[in-house]
């Protein structure tokens, strides 16, 4: 895993309410091993630019289902052929702009077509073992957006969008 940590802390808190933060960028095989340490740092991040304990919960879950998403439905799957290096990484970015955060997590699967909102959750009675990862992504966040990448290159990107204070919205 590579990870590059920039302005955070106090400073990425000074630069808050004018600026684009860029508080985490990270690289990952797509390997759920390496998901806890994503999402720790994912979660430090969000701390870091002041979002509440419960805020910072809601983000990681949501997190969660994204990273698996980009782990299960987004790793390339290339036949006969070794993947160059970094091609099938799985990337998670974190900044902050206007009192929110934005978490985007990006893989390079072969593009589809996503799923229009809202996303239903399947019924409890039903044996479905998928399918509940966009609609909990979409509870768990002020705002969520999935989109496929470019038609040729392949891939997509989840965003994952939380308010300060979106408690007392």
């Amino acid at each position: 895993m590579v990870m590059e940590r920039r302005k955070g802390g106090a400073d990425a808190l000074a630069l808050h309410e004018t600026t684009n933060t860029v508080l985490l960028d990270l690289r990952m095989r797509p390997d759920a091993r390496e998901m806890p340490e994503a999402r720790r740092a994912a979660l430090e991040a969000c701390a870091a630019a002041g979002f509440s304990e419960d805020d910072c919960a809601s983000l990681d879950l949501a997190l969660g289902e994204a990273l698996a998403n980009a782990i299960v439905h987004g790793a390339r799957r290339m036949t006969g052929t070794a993947a160059p290096p970094g091609d099938q990484d799985v990337r998670v970015s974190v900044w902050d702009y206007r009192d929110r955060l934005f978490v985007e997590v990006r893989n390079s699967g072969h593009s589809f077509d996503p799923p229009l909102p809202p996303y239903v959750m399947p019924s409890p009675d039903e044996d479905a073992t998928h399918g509940r990862g966009l609609p909990l992504m979409e509870l768990l966040t002020d705002a969520l957006l999935v989109c496929r990448g470019d038609i040729d290159t392949g891939g997509a990107s989840t965003f994952l969008i939380k308010s300060l204070n979106s408690d007392e919205r």
